[in-house]
């Protein structure tokens, strides 16, 4: 007989096996990857190490060591999601092969290029750095004070507590930093990919940059680290293939800035005993913070409903709702109420996509949502491998797909604030795109003396 561990191996296994046989491999960076991959690192492995470790503690709920509910709940939520995108590729005849090969012949279409995209992502680009300067500016911090902070870590401390009031009630002015900003420069970046202009791509370096001090002055180690993964999937989705060295790149880079980020927050530059042991404490907190979400995840499991009932969908309704002005409680500010009930300052929890599904719908919700999100990202695949492509395109399908793969760490709900402010954005851009390009054609055929064409 297999223990439970070892059974949970063997669906981990074949799970991955169904996603290889899919998406036709790895050689192409696909959003169930990316969702594969957000899964393991964040839910799945810790699932294993929580089952086998000693009984802990969150906020005020007691996980008992070990419960197979757990574990099987995490295999049980990669099993429908490897099964729901095998079932949408064979409904659609998908053959993953094929669409490969033909991908990478025929190359992406540099559309951000003409006239009327650049000035709409200029238009973009200064929308973003607009409502940067705004929550800068209605945050009481001059712009002269950050380039004075690098020798005050009190600065980003005070920068964190104003993200976190900002993210409290209304913070748009924030969307201009975490997705304004980071949206324009993604588009340049894709751009940059296809062009051979070293002006372009230097100033697409120094924008990628300011985004990224931008994120870190606020301590927003979420943000910088999606910005980059972000980036890394849109350059190997328009080169058409996986580049492993720089993903690695990318992997040190994030770390870094996570280590970085998390030492200036939590002051242990100030309270460490050199360099050395502020970087062990900084590699212990990022260590609790992959943890935390399936700590969390377990609570729910069982709080739920034990001592609360089943939301039955109450839960996407909050945030939802949530996300108008004098914003309300969401699920992932609920769930931290019920199991830190003691802690005065309220926060959010990160109970994992399949902690949000089960609170809602139990494991029926856990199954068929799961399912569903499988069935989305290999929809998203099979849009990104088809030709002709274009760079907008692109971008578009990298950000939502990534972002719906992230709702593994945080759950559903918690994307629904960066995935609506970052639509309306790429609304912003296609709309202005097509009404500049109708208005030059208006134009062009005028001055030629003949009827504008619709």
């Amino acid at each position: 007989m297999l223990s439970a561990v070892e059974l949970s191996l063997v669906l981990y296994v074949a799970s991955l096996l169904t996603i290889w046989y899919t998406t036709g491999g790895f050689s192409f960076v696909s959003p169930v990857h990316i969702y594969l991959f957000f899964y393991t690192v964040y839910v799945y492995i810790w699932a294993i190490v929580l089952f086998l470790g000693d009984p802990q503690m969150v906020g005020a709920v007691s996980l008992p060591q070990p419960d197979g509910r757990l574990l099987g709940m995490t295999t049980l939520g990669l099993v429908a999601f490897a099964l729901g995108a095998f079932a949408f590729a064979a409904a659609t005849r998908f053959a993953p092969r094929a669409a490969l090969a033909r991908r990478r012949l025929v190359p992406v279409v540099n559309d951000l290029r003409d006239q009327s995209a650049r000035l709409t992502l200029f238009i973009v680009i200064l929308t973003g750095a607009s409502l940067a300067a705004a929550f800068f500016a209605l945050k009481g911090f001059p712009i002269t004070a950050y380039f004075q902070a690098i020798g005050d870590p009190t600065f980003f401390r005070v920068m964190s507590e104003a993200r976190e009031e900002s993210l409290t009630g209304s913070g748009y002015f924030l969307q201009g930093i975490t997705t304004v900003l980071p949206v324009g420069v993604l588009l340049m970046f894709a751009s940059s990919r296809l062009s051979h202009s070293r002006i372009g791509k230097s100033l697409t370096w120094v924008a990628i940059c300011i985004v990224i001090a931008l994120m870190f002055s606020l301590t927003s180690r979420g943000h910088f680290a999606m910005f980059l993964i972000v980036l890394l999937i849109t350059g190997q989705a328009i080169d058409g293939r996986m580049q492993w060295g720089r993903v690695g790149l990318w992997v040190c880079a994030f770390f870094v800035l996570f280590a970085g980020s998390s030492l200036v927050k939590l002051g242990m530059l100030e309270n460490s005993e050199g360099v050395l042991s502020a970087l062990a404490a900084a590699w212990n907190v990022l260590l609790e913070r992959l943890s935390l979400g399936v700590k969390q995840m377990h609570a729910l499991l069982l709080l739920v409903p034990q001592e609360h009932p089943f939301l039955l969908g109450r839960g996407f309704f909050w945030d939802a709702r949530a996300l108008l002005p004098g914003a309300d409680v969401g699920f992932n500010r609920w769930g931290f109420e019920l199991m830190y009930p003691a802690v005065a300052v309220p926060a959010n929890i990160t109970p994992t996509s399949i902690g949000e599904w089960y609170a809602n719908f139990g494991v029926v919700g856990v199954i068929s949502i799961s399912a569903l999100m499988g069935g989305t990202l290999q929809a998203c695949h099979q849009e990104l491998l088809r030709v002709p492509q274009s760079a907008s395109r692109v971008v578009l399908l990298v950000f939502i797909s990534s972002y719906l793969a992230k709702s593994a760490i945080n759950g559903t709900g918690a994307m629904f604030e960066p995935m609506l402010s970052g639509l309306c954005t790429f609304g912003l851009y296609f709309v202005g795109c097509r009404f500049l390009s109708t208005a030059n054609a208006g134009l062009a055929s005028r001055r030629l003396g003949a009827p504008a064409s619709a």
